[in-house]
């Protein structure tokens, strides 16, 4: 319906154009939003049951585990399968080579065979039977070893090579040490065969024989760790039952935290008491700790975790195009970890620090910290510490320094601190949220009703328009972080621990956040008072829809302003509050103007507030307030119609 063709009409004239819009919206927004049960853009969170992330010791990965159970006595270098160039043109080495004369290669003094000589005994390896072959493999090794060229990785591949001749001779033991040396180097053959080789020692029922072996007795250890599920209950448990009967236990660190994943807490703490100081049996240690309730020693404990995996990471070469000696989980997590006790203990910045250290892995736990645990002037001061320039457009699904202090713009503008929020707001954010404070902050400069009214209605223009960019929290209850199309149906709240459902809310899941120690009322009292302006998805829709209301409140009933504003009010909640738009709608029936046509709650004509003052006594309209208020408001709207008009043709929709 067109303004002017009818009086304003209820909304269940509409009601179908709307949903009809909602669902067309819907559809053409769906193949883009992300998925809330698997994918990469699912987000990790400790911060949704923090007891369960602090009690339980997740499970590992056999592939980057399995590549920790030696350290490689020599480093030979790992290549790729990228070709690999030998600078020998016209050589004797490279003739003889691609002749296929390997034993003539050897057979040349060492000088004249300085780059074919380990490919020459690889290749005898590969045409030799057993257990000549074996030898040749040796020899590939002891050939780097005096100095000779690798350029294409033999060495390290030799050690699968005979590894794989060894296993085929049923010689489990042996093919063990040579693939765990392979899989320490960070080949990639290594891990994945040692995986298949414990699967088939337990399968058959033949894992006495590695287990007696120290580095075999790691295997099974981890497989048993790692990969609990691939047994039945009777094979997980023989194999446990035999680990423990081992006359000597090689791994300690590993066979304690499988006690612990089991539930033997004494076990685990008798396992690990053996142990030395790998970040493995620091991270058992400090679970044992929590459970005993030693916040401080469970904090020193997985500090020497974190390091200790931090420099494991350090020391992964990714670059050779293996990545498996990289898991990102295990330093990740114990950072998150040492966040969730520093939580609990009431130490903030600390918190924020070790989640920071994470913040690729568990970004909306950073947003949560940042927006309603931190002070405004303590995430300032974080934000100044990681040196971030002019902020520039960042991203959605990531976290950075950029995206970390648009939050902190954001709860600036929230809290109105409009003057320092400008320094840390991206570029595209900064002339809507200085026409949004100027509104706000003009409002208690007049006490005109007419004036105040257009300085409202303008702020609650930018608020709806702009309000994800200049207002919007990075997660619950907008999720900016996600771009607000990642809704993962649930809310941060407080439940009470009484509460006889406390995992729902008015149908919609609670992320619950466990009270872990004395001082969590600090932290709620913390979240209460960060709050921002509704706790409902989208906020600033229903903040605009009170500035809106607001503007209706201080104008004349009768006027067609009055009825504009309220109309407005019921726009911008529209798909989101459809109780409150009946009351809009019921309020203007009952006190506003009959003869005005529009579509109320659609279709919005703007307040004409120079009408509006007829409706007003003189003495309530002096002139001084009358043309400042006046030229003011008119500046403002039209800087507000120009930059709505510039950013509606670039979106045809806004969350």
């Amino acid at each position: 319906m067109q303004p002017g063709c009818a009086p304003a009409t209820r909304r269940g004239r509409w009601r179908g154009a709307g949903i009809g819009l909602a669902i067309a919206l819907a559809a053409a927004l769906a193949p883009e939003r992300p998925a809330t049960a698997c994918g990469p853009d699912f987000p990790s969170s400790l911060l949704g049951d923090r007891g369960r992330a602090l009690a339980e010791l997740p499970e590992g990965r056999f592939l980057v585990e399995a590549g920790e159970l030696v350290t490689p006595p020599r480093p030979y270098q790992v290549v790729g399968d990228a070709p690999v160039e030998v600078d020998d043109a016209g050589s004797e080495e490279r003739r003889r080579y691609q002749a296929g004369d390997y034993a003539g290669v050897l057979a040349l003094p060492a000088t004249e065979r300085q780059h074919r000589s380990t490919w020459a005994a690889y290749m005898l390896g590969r045409t030799h039977g057993w257990p000549e072959a074996a030898a040749s493999y040796r020899q590939v090794r002891a050939l780097v070893d005096a100095g000779f060229a690798d350029d294409a990785g033999l060495a390290a591949s030799s050690l699968g090579q005979e590894a794989r001749l060894h296993l085929a001779h049923g010689d489990r033991v042996t093919a063990v040490k040579l693939y765990a040396e392979q899989a320490a180097l960070g080949h990639p053959d290594g891990a994945p065969s040692l995986l298949i080789v414990a699967r088939a020692a337990i399968a058959d029922g033949a894992e006495a024989a590695l287990i007696a072996d120290p580095i075999g007795q790691a295997l099974v250890a981890t497989y048993l760790a790692t990969r609990r599920a691939e047994l039945t209950d009777a094979d997980a448990a023989r194999v446990w039952q035999a680990l423990l009967a081992a006359p000597r236990i090689a791994a300690p660190e590993r066979l304690a935290a499988i006690a612990y994943q089991e539930g033997a807490w004494d076990r685990a703490a008798a396992l690990v008491a053996r142990a030395g100081a790998s970040p493995l049996a620091s991270w058992v240690r400090g679970k044992l700790a929590l459970r005993a309730g030693d916040h401080a020693a469970a904090d020193r404990a997985l500090a020497a975790a974190e390091q200790g995996y931090a420099d494991r990471e350090g020391a992964c070469d990714q670059d050779g195009g293996y990545d498996a000696c990289w898991d990102p989980q295990r330093v990740d997590r114990v950072r998150g970890e040492r966040a969730l006790v520093a939580l609990a203990d009431g130490r903030w910045p600390d918190a924020m620090a070790h989640l920071w250290g994470s913040h690729g892995t568990y970004a909306s736990d950073v947003a949560y910290v940042a927006e309603r645990v931190l002070t405004i002037d303590e995430l300032r001061q974080f934000v100044r510490g990681l040196d971030v320039e002019a902020p520039a457009e960042h991203d959605t699904f990531a976290m950075d320094p950029d995206v970390l202090a648009a939050i902190l713009g954001r709860r600036m503008m929230r809290a109105g601190r409009y003057a320092e929020a400008m320094a840390y707001l991206p570029a595209s954010a900064r002339a809507p949220a200085m026409a949004y404070a100027a509104a706000r902050s003009a409002l208690a400069r007049t006490d005109d009703p007419i004036a105040q009214a257009e300085l409202l209605y303008t702020a609650s223009l930018f608020a709806r328009q702009d309000g994800l960019e200049i207002l919007g929290t990075a997660a619950a209850p907008d999720w900016e972080l996600y771009g607000a199309q990642y809704d993962p149906d649930a809310r941060w709240d407080w439940v009470d621990d009484t509460d006889p459902d406390p995992d729902v809310d008015n149908g919609h899941e609670v992320i619950r956040v466990e009270r872990l120690g004395p001082d969590s009322a600090a932290e709620a009292g913390r979240f209460v008072a960060s709050a921002p302006a509704s706790p409902r998805r989208y906020h600033y829709r229903h903040l605009a829809a009170d500035l809106a209301e607001a503007a209706a409140d201080r104008l004349p009933r009768r006027s067609q302003a009055y009825a504009m504003a309220l109309c407005q009010a019921a726009k911008y909640v529209h798909t989101t509050d459809p109780e409150r738009e009946q009351r809009l709608w019921r309020r203007y029936v009952r006190t506003g103007p009959a003869a005005v046509s529009f579509d109320f709650g659609i279709d919005c004509p703007a307040p004409d507030f120079a009408r509006a003052r007829r409706y007003l006594p003189r003495h309530r309209a002096p002139w001084p307030a009358l043309i400042g208020g006046g030229v003011a408001g008119l500046a403002l709207i039209a800087l507000a119609l120009t930059l709505w008009r510039r950013r509606h043709r670039r979106f045809a929709a806004r969350p």
